[in-house]
């Protein structure tokens, strides 16, 4: 087998039992498991110019796909979009993507489209400008793309500043306990529309999302301008928040991930079963 590290028996449990194994392999297991790469070795990795910096890591997920399907994915995806490295790491594709800024990866439609095809997604780190930050990328690009395939299965991409609240919220939920973690109000407001047949969090949400546009949120709803704004009140009325306030409505937007995140992970259980 071919590899970066030839020589170096630093690297020889990698190579051992594994002749399979890429030199993209060898050098992706090796930063995940934060060896001590020896900058002689890395001079003639992908990461031997300083060029290549900053980057981000791309996976790739594809619903029950055997090796052979992830391979030949893996080989299509390589001629659509730019990588420094790729390899498959448990049933992942991954990327080390260097794409063109000007050119956001969100707006490569037929890359997008193959991926829909095939019934695969993608989720993208934030940059990095240092090997040692690749195993954080990676966790940042496989959560987003696992945590946006649940919460929003229609979409293919999923960039990880999207999901930034989301992965913050699973670690918390990891230490704090559900009452600490859910809004009482928040609450309060699903067991008004579930027992009262009332509308305020759908309300709540669509506000939230077009927050300078009213006749937007009332359209989408498809109600009234002043029902709108009845609604808006009585939400007020009921929890003690003012909508007016950027403060308040910055954590009514995290209470409300909360629960989607936290209820979703509980396969849709009401937060207060």
């Amino acid at each position: 087998m071919s590899s970066y590290y030839s020589g170096n028996s630093e690297f020889s449990r990698f190579k051992e039992n594994s002749t399979q194994k890429s030199s993209d392999t060898v050098l992706f297991e090796a930063v995940l498991n934060s060896e001590k790469i020896p900058k002689r070795y890395l001079e003639n990795s992908p990461f031997g110019n300083e060029n290549v910096f900053p980057s981000r890591i791309l996976v790739i997920n594809q619903d029950k796909s055997d090796y052979q399907k992830l391979y030949s994915l893996m080989g299509t995806c390589a001629t659509m979009v730019s990588s420094i490295f790729r390899t498959i790491w448990q049933d992942t594709i991954v990327f080390c993507y260097k794409g063109n800024p000007k050119y956001p990866l969100s707006e490569h439609h037929n890359f997008l489209e193959y991926l829909r095809r095939n019934n695969a997604a993608c989720g993208l780190s934030r940059e990095f400008k240092d090997l040692s930050d690749i195993p954080l990328c990676f966790d940042q690009a496989f959560f987003a793309v696992t945590t946006g395939s649940r919460l929003n299965p229609s979409a293919v991409f999923f960039d990880y500043e999207d999901y930034y609240a989301e992965h913050i919220i699973h670690y918390a939920e990891r230490f704090l306990p559900e009452g600490l973690l859910f809004s009482p109000q928040l609450r309060m407001l699903c067991e008004h529309d579930l027992n009262k047949g009332s509308s305020f969090v759908e309300t709540l949400r669509a506000y939230l999302a077009n927050i300078n546009n009213l006749n937007q949120v009332a359209d989408k709803l498809h109600i009234h301008r002043n029902t709108l704004f009845y609604r808006l009140r009585k939400i007020e009325d009921l929890t003690g928040w003012d909508l007016d306030d950027g403060r308040c409505l910055n954590n009514i937007g995290l209470y409300l991930r909360t629960m989607d995140l936290i209820s979703d992970t509980t396969k849709g259980d009401d937060p207060d079963d």
